[in-house]
Formats: C-alpha cells, sequence, structure tokens
C-alpha cells in the first residue's frame, strides 16, 4: 500500500496500530496518552498538521539515511508500503528503511530521528524508550529479527544503535495492543487521563448558548481545582517573597552561591538581551497593515469557575464568593 502524507494516509493509520503509536499504548509515551490514540483511531480527531518538527523530520530522513550507510557500509531499501501483520490485521508499520540482510539474520529495521539539540541527553548512551518500542513494533510486524536506531542530533552528532528483538517485550505489547484494540472496537476509551491538546482537538469551540447540568464524579474534581487552585496562589505568593529577599541580598550581582549544610545554591540575576515590543497603537491606526501581517485565527477557552455556598434552610441564597480562573 503506497501512501505519502495525504488524507488517505492518515485514514489508513486509523485502521490499526502504527509504529508511532506504540509507546502511547503502552503508557510510556511523555506527549501522547493511550486517550488520545484511542479518539484518533475512533475518528473523534481531526489529523496532526504538520509543523516545523514532522516538516524537517521528512527533509532529513534521506539525507541521515545516507550518512548510516556511510557510517556503517550497510546498505537500505526505502519502503514505500504500508506493512501489516500476517494474522493480526491491526497491527502495522510504516517502515523509515529496510536494512539489507548482510547475513543469516535476514534484513532489519532501520528507524530514523532527527532530534534537536535539546534532545541529545535522550540519546547520550542508548535510543530512547519510545524508539525502542517503535522497532520491536516494526518487529512484530515483520519478523525480523535486529534493527538500528539512528538520529542526528541538532544536525550535530549522528548516532546509532543496535536493537535485538525481544520476544519477552513483544509478549507484554502484544497483551496491551490487544486490550487496547478491544476498546476501539467497542467505543469504550481506555483508562487514563486526557491531555489539554487532545481535549482543545476535541472541543476546539463552545456553542453559544448552551448550558449543562455537571453530575459527580466530576463535583470531585470541581473541588480539588478549587482547592489547587488555591494552593497555588498560596506557593506563587510565597515564591514572590522569597526572589524580592534573594534579590535584595544579590543587589547589582550577577551571579551568587549559597554554601548550605544540606544543599549548595547557585544563583543568576542578570541583564537578558533587550528585545523590542510593537507600538500596537500606532499599527491600529494602520487597518491595512494590520491585515496584510494578520496571523491565523486564535481560537482559546478559558476555564472560569465559581464556588457559591449551597443555600440552607432559613436562609437566603449566598453571594458569590470568590472566582477562580485557569486558562487552558
Amino acid at each position: 500500500m503506497n501512501l505519502s502524507h495525504s488524507k488517505e494516509w492518515h485514514e489508513e493509520r486509523k485502521k490499526g496500530i502504527g509504529g508511532s503509536d506504540a509507546a502511547a499504548v503502552l503508557g510510556m509515551d511523555s506527549f501522547r496518552s493511550p486517550l488520545a490514540v484511542y479518539y484518533d483511531k475512533i475518528g473523534e480527531l481531526p489529523p496532526n498538521a504538520d509543523n516545523q518538527h514532522t516538516r524537517r523530520g521528512k527533509l532529513l530522513e534521506p539525507v541521515i539515511a545516507e550518512m548510516f550507510t556511510e557510517d556503517t557500509g550497510l546498505k537500505l531499501r526505502r519502503q514505500r508500503f504500508q506493512k501489516v501483520h500476517p494474522e493480526i490485521d491491526y497491527i502495522r508499520v510504516n517502515l523509515d528503511r529496510m536494512i539489507i540482510s548482510v547475513d543469516d539474520r535476514g534484513p532489519g529495521v532501520l528507524e530514523i530521528k532527527a532530534p534537536t539539540w535539546r534532545q541529545a541527553e535522550k540519546w547520550a548512551d542508548a535510543c530512547p524508550d519510545n524508539v525502542y518500542l517503535q522497532i520491536q513494533h516494526a518487529m512484530i510486524v515483520t519478523g525480523w529479527q535486529w534493527g538500528y536506531a539512528c538520529a542526528w542530533i541538532g544536525e550535530g552528532d549522528l548516532k546509532y544503535y543496535e536493537i535485538a528483538r525481544n520476544d519477552e517485550v513483544i509478549r507484554a505489547m502484544l497483551d496491551k495492543y490487544s486490550d487496547f484494540w478491544m476498546c476501539v472496537l467497542h467505543r469504550v476509551p481506555p483508562e487514563g487521563r486526557i491531555s489539554e491538546e487532545v481535549l482543545a482537538r476535541l472541543y476546539p469551540k463552545s456553542t453559544p448558548g448552551r448550558e449543562i447540568t455537571i453530575e459527580d464524579p466530576v463535583g470531585d474534581a470541581l473541588r480539588r481545582y478549587y482547592a489547587a487552585n488555591d494552593a497555588v496562589k498560596q506557593f506563587e505568593k510565597a515564591k514572590k517573597e522569597a526572589a524580592e529577599e534573594i534579590k535584595l541580598a544579590m543587589g547589582d550581582a550577577e551571579a551568587g552561591v549559597y554554601i548550605g549544610e544540606m544543599h549548595n545554591y547557585a544563583v543568576t540575576w542578570k541583564n537578558q538581551k533587550p528585545y523590542y515590543m510593537w507600538d500596537t497603537d500606532a499599527l491600529s491606526k494602520d487597518p491595512e497593515l494590520v491585515r496584510k501581517y494578520k496571523t491565523k485565527e486564535v481560537v482559546k477557552r478559558p476555564l472560569y469557575v465559581k464556588r457559591k455556598e449551597v443555600a440552607r434552610v432559613g436562609q437566603q441564597d449566598a453571594a458569590p464568593e470568590i472566582e477562580e480562573k485557569a486558562q487552558v
């Protein structure tokens, strides 16, 4: 099945668990939860638009593949179609490259990444867990026994690590996959929390005038939200007061050191590089200029929570006490 990153490609991804879903389905992805993958598979989420990181990865993939071959001598073949597990049709993979067989191990998997320098530490001694699971996933589908994870980090160091098939890990993955796909088939969300990103994609806009009655167990979430918001205010106040005391001690010094019995502290308080702000008042007087440089529409849905004492018998309704606000 030869598909580019088109609408058809995104539709095919909904028909099964792919390599990029593996860590998330297993609850080991820092950025996606099993719930996020679930809503994606049942078609409730629009496809993610390309961003600078995904575009960068696509552009650098062939370059990194060539560098890998130059370093290792291993020859590669591009796989332009989606592979489906021969017995479990909801387990699928789009390989970056196939490593052509050079010995009795047969062909291998090459997973290519283009992380920024901020992720260099994750690649220091081994590939990150999510990439390791992605390669094991590819081995589930292909039946192959080995592979490599390769990353060109911030266009600096080229890192590559050989990965062997791990049947114990694969058995655990297959068990999780089976449970997860049953959730998808029966439209039963898996357990776990849902991220702000998924909520924003599920419900980007409110319906004007629509009001609902919230019932338990969400009442407990409202109480926890209210208490947490109050605690954050207290911590922010304490943090601000401590910062003022530290700055007073620093004076015009850029750096300071505190040697304590349990911990040492290093402090910096120095000027950052100056930056310029737009004169919005002047810009507002030139509508044509505003239209010319206006960016895409940004839609926000801030969350507000009010708490009001429940009126007791013989009492009038109490007025709203405090309004708490959080913007998402």
